[in-house]
Parts: structure tokens; sequence; C-alpha cells
């Protein structure tokens, strides 16, 4: 099996390539203790005591001390702090944005498998070469995992059949994730590895197969997904926490200063561990976490994670025709 050996081999080489610029990519931004910002325009939510937000005069500076806004006003009134100031050469200074609904971990790993997204593909014919190009690369695990898949993007995006992935991936298990995620469809070789029988009279809800019994490789909502995610192996947890860092660090980037993590979903040993332990050691934003029905945890924490409660839904989507409507989607 030589994909077998060239995948770990990878994976050694990968290993080696994280560590080293791991540093790199989540190193903290020096900032004073005491910072002076102006020069472009400071949105700051408020209203003053007597005006609305529109006959409110702008605020020209913020002075920040210990991470904190203790003045707005004029530049001359706030530079007899002796802060240093920063110019921000009239870009737009808003409040920090907050994520109500976000899964970090499940992103970090979707984001290290391949991508076949309506975002860079534009035909069925794409992505199928894509996914063809991926069958001997290395990966997280020994699976090839696949995500994106997106019949609503791409117009001629007709599901995969078994066949095709079997002819992809003879021996690797692999699986292609849907966009929306309530459905996988998996290769014979993901399917034997899940201990799931590819012939079989028994009706197992969310697992399609034809009018023979034969599995077409689709499963579909919460239980069947699982049925065959759950037998994928996991990524080395130090691994997976690094991406989880880096992803912290992406919503950061882009202003998030608050996630909300309506579920701890990923594969990892410990995801509730996992997001607790980084909310503990210099998150760059501060994160919220509903628990799974499953996933038995103490309420409460800090002000950079809290277990705040637990996620209840009907699970369903319109994509994959396990939503209710009252009328035809």
């Amino acid at each position: 099996m030589k994909w077998l050996g060239r995948i770990l081999k990878g994976l050694i080489v990968g290993l080696l390539l994280v560590g080293g610029v791991s540093w790199y990519l989540l190193r903290p931004e020096t900032v004073p203790a005491r910072l002076i910002l102006t020069g472009g325009e400071i949105i700051t939510m408020a209203e003053p005591e007597g005006q609305s937000a529109s006959a409110s005069q702008p605020v020209e500076a913020l002075l920040i001390e210990g991470g904190v806004i203790t003045q707005m006003g004029s530049l001359a009134a706030l530079k007899s702090s002796g802060a240093p100031v920063h110019d921000l050469k009239g870009k737009v200074l808003t409040p920090g944005l907050i994520e109500p609904h976000t899964h970090p971990i499940a992103t970090a790993l979707l984001g290290a498998v391949v991508d076949i997204s309506g975002f860079s593909h534009g035909s069925r014919a794409e992505v199928m070469q894509t996914l063809r190009a991926a069958a001997d690369k290395t990966a997280l695990t020994p699976w090839l995992v696949a995500y994106g898949w997106d019949p609503v993007a791409i117009a001629d995006l007709s599901a995969p059949t078994l066949a095709e992935l079997d002819a992809i991936a003879p021996e690797r298990p692999m699986v292609v994730i849907t966009q929306m995620l309530h459905e996988v469809i998996a290769n014979s070789a993901a399917m034997k590895a899940a201990g799931i029988a590819l012939v079989s009279q028994e009706a197992a809800e969310g697992i399609i197969r034809d009018g023979e019994g034969r599995a077409t490789g689709a499963f579909r909502e919460l239980a069947a997904v699982n049925a065959v995610l759950g037998a994928m192996p996991s990524a080395d947890p130090a691994v997976i926490e690094l991406l989880v860092r880096k992803t912290y660090a992406d919503y950061a980037k882009a202003g998030y200063t608050s996630i909300g993590i309506t579920g701890a979903v990923g594969k990892h040993p410990d995801p509730v561990g996992l997001l607790r332990h980084i909310g503990a050691t210099e998150a760059p934003l501060r994160a919220y976490l509903y628990l799974m029905p499953h996933q038995g945890a103490e309420l409460g924490g800090t002000d950079d994670f809290r277990v705040i409660g637990t996620k209840y839904w009907m699970d369903g989507s319109p994509f994959t025709g396990g939503a209710a409507f009252a009328e035809a989607y």
C-alpha cells in the first residue's frame, strides 16, 4: 500500500514543519500597556446623555490602559496622559464583532482537508479533478477527507456515485462532506472501516441504500453521519490544538472579540477540555460554550472561557431533505 507509506512520511515532515512555524503563526503582537488611538473614524456605539447617536460629536481619540478603554475625547486632552499615539491612518475603528454560532474545532479541522467548495470550483468536472489529484496526497490522518460539496453553488454538481469514489480511492477510506455538514458520501473502504455492511436489507435511519439494499455511500443527518465519521482516526491532539489556535487567531484578525460555540464538535479526544485549555492560555478572544447533551461539564468559567448552557436542537437541512416544511422546498 504505497499510498500509506507516502502519507506517513508526509505526516512526519508536516509535524516538523508545523512545530517550526507555530511560533510565527500564533505569536501575540506586542501592544504597549498604555496607548492612544486616533487618526481615523472611531465608532463607539455610545450615545452621550441627551443626544442621539447622529447628533453626537465624533470621537477624535481613545486612551487604552491595560487593554481597557479608559477615556475618549480630543487628541489634545488625551495626550496629557503621556501614552504613545498610534495613527489609524484613516481606518475605521469599531467595537469588536461577536460570532454567535460557530464550531472552532470543526472549522480548524475542515480547513485542513481537501477543499472542494463552490468558493474555489465552478463545475463538477473541476471538483472531481481535485478529488482525483488528492487521492495519494498526505493528510492529517490516513483517511482522505474532502469538504465543501455544494450543489447550491455549483449548478451541475450531482452527487458522486460509490463507483466514482471507489475508482478514486480503491483502498484508502474516503469521505466527501457537504458544505452544509448534514450529509457525507463515503467510499467502500470507509464503510468497511466503519463496520457498515455494503449490502443489507436492515433499514437504518440516514444510511441511504438502493432497492436491493446496496449502500449508495450517502449518509444523512447526525446519527448516520457519525456512524461513518466516528470510525475515522483522530489527528494528533497537539496538531489539532495548533490548528484551533490558528483558527482563533483568524477570528481575531477578522475583528471578532467573542465567539459563541454552539456545541464542542470536532474529532478530538476531549473537545471541551481543549477549548477550556485554550481559553486559559492567552486566547485572542472570548469563547462562550454551549455543551452537546452528552458532554458533561460544569457551568461557569472566566471572562475568557465560560460554559453557559446546553445545546438542544431538532436536526434537519433543506439541502438534504431532512428539514420539516409546511410546503415542499
